[in-house]
């Protein structure tokens, strides 16, 4: 069985961070700016990925 401090602290940071990620992924997906930096982002990633092997 969980710990009880424990399993609270997790319902805490679920109750905090889940309601977040919907809008979260629509400034991603959605917003100029936040979209500009996941795509470099990712750019590098497969650069440095293609640089590798």
């Amino acid at each position: 069985m969980p710990d009880p401090e424990r399993l609270g602290r997790m319902f805490t940071v679920l109750s905090e961070q889940v309601p977040k990620l919907p809008d979260s992924i629509t400034k991603v997906l959605y917003g100029t700016q936040e979209g500009t930096k996941f795509g470099e982002s990712v750019a590098a990633l497969y650069k440095t990925r293609g640089t590798r092997g």
